[in-house]
């Protein structure tokens, strides 16, 4: 049982919502790429195109039905 137990505890690590979520491990990403600090969420909701990704996604979700 604990080696199921050491398997699922890093699983277990619970964000709070104000929190940036790094999903760079996720994905297999990089913090950070030619020495440049990775763009926050705030940085990337900025770019117009970010913005507009969400937004559409957003309001496709919102227009399904419950």
């Amino acid at each position: 049982m604990s080696v199921l137990r050491a398997l699922l505890a890093p699983m277990a690590k619970r964000f709070h919502p104000s929190q940036d979520m790094d999903w760079s491990g996720v994905f297999g990403g990089q913090a950070a790429i030619a020495g440049m600090p990775a763009p926050s969420i705030g940085e990337s909701m900025a770019l117009p195109s970010v913005f507009s990704c969400i937004r559409v996604l957003g309001e496709t979700v919102a227009g399904l039905p419950l």
